[in-house]
């Protein structure tokens, strides 16, 4: 680190004010190596899927075919949801692949499987099941790790498979512990990555239900928090009509659990 006193020395001139100390000199020399800082890492840029919305409104109508006279540029008429809505695999420009249990790709007609990859955001998805184990779909969580810690007089009363650790950090390391669908980097989705999900001209719920079959109809948690009068919240989607919000991370709500698949 440059001290003020060598600063001092290659700007005898420089009067040392405050605000201006570091304003000044550094914009007329060659930086020390000690104060060049790494390039940025670059960022991961994640295509996103479509609305889902195929259809167009007017002033007293929806579901209408598009285009509309008087009415132009509606969702529908633009992105993947106009120019892939063949629902071969997936509704109006959605693209999914079945995953079997150990990370072998599926056809369509595939009657089991264990996981779906996004092919639009290459994600790789949890599939719930129903029948009261790990994965099932009635189960909720709570947010319990070092850095969100339960306040209000203690978490609500979560359910899942075991009578005690019903948190997100102990449900990721029994799924991870599993090697489910042949990977153990599954991970909470961020609030963006779960918003993805949900086909908009739809409700209960907002999911293909042919490739997530067993979907409860609630809210699921994100791993993006959310800062608001001191205090640090979740935010949650709701898949069953696609509303965002944020919540006290002592609540229980579902979980569905992603991994960054190529």
């Amino acid at each position: 680190m440059i001290s003020n006193l060598s600063i001092r020395q290659r700007f005898k001139h420089v009067p040392l004010i405050t605000g201006l100390l570091f304003a000044l000199p550094f914009s007329h020399m060659a930086l020390s190596a000690d104060v060049v800082k790494p390039a940025p890492k670059p960022v991961y840029k994640m295509p996103l899927n479509d609305t889902g919305i195929a259809t167009c409104s007017n002033n007293s109508k929806n579901s209408l075919p598009c285009p509309v006279a008087g009415f132009s540029g509606q969702d529908a008429q633009y992105g993947r949801d106009k120019k892939y809505n063949k629902n071969a695999d997936g509704h109006a420009g959605f693209s999914f692949t079945k995953i079997s249990n150990t990370g072998k790709a599926l056809p369509v007609s595939a009657k089991s499987w264990n996981c779906v990859k996004d092919n639009v955001t290459r994600l790789m998805w949890e599939v719930k099941t129903n029948d009261n184990g790990l994965h099932d779909m009635d189960w909720t969580y709570t947010w319990s790790n070092a850095n969100i810690q339960p306040r209000n007089g203690g978490p609500d009363p979560a359910k899942c498979m075991t009578t005690t650790n019903c948190n997100i950090t102990a449900y990721i390391k029994a799924v991870n512990k599993t090697s489910w669908c042949g990977y153990k980097d599954w991970r909470m989705a961020t609030r963006t990555e779960l918003m993805g999900l949900a086909s908009l001209d739809r409700v209960e719920p907002t999911l293909d239900k042919k490739y997530f079959p067993e979907t409860n109809i609630g809210v699921f948690w994100s791993s993006s928090p959310s800062v608001y009068n001191g205090g640090i919240y979740l935010w949650y989607v709701d898949l069953s009509d696609g509303y965002v919000f944020w919540s006290n991370p002592d609540y229980a709500f579902h979980v569905r659990l992603v991994r960054s698949g190529q």
